[in-house]
């Protein structure tokens, strides 16, 4: 593995992750795609729907679960291979339970979940191993900056923080720079959620308004309808 070489494919990655997630960038040029641990989900949520009768053909169950499974077996973020082809496996199980009892579908709906949970748990980890032993190619580069790129953003952080992020790393790293981003990605991810409390300051309230409500309206124009109706009555009898 050629050091200087992985230096500039890492670089490289780095950068198109900064213009995938810059809101500046043009349409073609940006981020459309969820994330392998989000599109897994999505997948859980059409197959619930389709079992409900929510979605009434099974149709977009096995698209959407299709595609999920090409990309779960190719995502080295998720797992081993082996680990990889048995959720894949389960996936492709989904659209095949419609008829199934109530229970079945229930435990394979758990079994999916607990998978993605563990996937989910060291998602950044992995991908940081495979990069720093394995190594990135040509085409690798874009493939891996939108993946690292859309777990972080279904992990709830937000673009311009994110926008923010990247930009200093960029700056301020002259060597592997992906390596760096993916472990502070995944330390970033792994933080315990926190709740903050915040005041607004207000100098002027709302001022009451005397707005004549709806009902008022409608009462008047009811008013103005039936003298309406009563002067032309007193016409028609002069």
């Amino acid at each position: 593995m050629d050091d200087s070489k992985q230096k500039h494919l890492q670089r490289l990655a780095a950068s198109r992750m900064h213009e995938l997630i810059d809101v500046r960038s043009p349409w073609n040029r940006s981020l459309w795609q969820l994330g392998t641990i989000q599109s897994i989900r999505e997948v859980l949520e059409c197959a619930q729907a389709t079992w409900s009768g929510a979605i009434s053909k099974p149709a977009a169950l096995e698209y959407v679960s299709s595609r999920c499974c090409s990309a779960v077996r190719s995502d080295v973020g998720v797992g081993s291979q082996a680990v990889r082809d048995l959720l894949a496996g389960k996936i492709e199980q989904l659209a095949a339970k419609k008829s199934s009892p109530q229970h079945v579908k229930a435990i394979l709906s758990a079994e999916i979940e607990e998978l993605i949970s563990r996937a989910n748990r060291d998602y950044l980890r992995r991908w940081h191993d495979h990069v720093s032993t394995v190594g990135l190619s040509d085409e690798d580069v874009e493939r891996t900056a939108r993946l690292i790129l859309t777990h972080l953003l279904d992990d709830g952080f937000d673009r311009t923080h994110i926008h923010g992020f990247l930009t200093a790393q960029i700056k301020g790293s002259s060597g592997k720079i992906l390596e760096d981003i993916i472990q502070m990605g995944h330390d970033m991810c792994r933080e315990p959620e926190r709740e903050y409390s915040f005041a607004i300051p207000v100098r002027h309230g709302n001022k009451v308004r005397n707005i004549p409500s709806l009902e008022s309206k409608l009462i008047d124009l009811e008013i103005i309808r039936e003298e309406t109706l009563f002067l032309k009555m007193i016409l028609l009898v002069i």
